[in-house]
């Protein structure tokens, strides 16, 4: 009953945020991808794999707001903390704003990629 509770008090665009961020960053932890790297935005810490993966290949661009309201910054570094266990490579990018995506971040992802190319 309390997990209905807690659900119950999610709007739909929380849900759906929560439920799409999550399974993102899930698939990453399982080394699910088409490219060579991966880019999560605002990740929220799902679960931790056993054993974990061997993501050395994989560098990941995390984009997070400090006072997003959705993604605590301890779920942001739990993620953060989890990819540097699997020995990916890690660019961590903070803005100063919420759950949004802001223009730094994005400016941040694309040097980032390039740096990659």
């Amino acid at each position: 009953m309390v997990i209905v509770n807690w659900l119950s008090s999610w709007t739909t665009r929380e849900m759906v945020n929560r439920l799409c961020t999550g399974l993102v960053t899930a698939l990453v932890m399982l080394g699910v991808g088409e490219t060579g790297w991966q880019n999560l935005l605002h990740p929220m810490f799902t679960f931790e794999p056993q054993p974990l993966p061997d993501l050395r290949a994989k560098p990941v661009f995390i984009g997070a707001g400090r006072f997003d309201p959705l993604v605590p910054t301890e779920q942001t570094e739990q993620v953060a903390d989890l990819l540097e266990r699997t020995g990916a490579p890690l660019e961590l990018f903070w803005h100063n704003g919420g759950h949004e995506v802001s223009v730094e971040e994005v400016k941040a992802a694309k040097e980032w990629i390039g740096e990659l190319q």
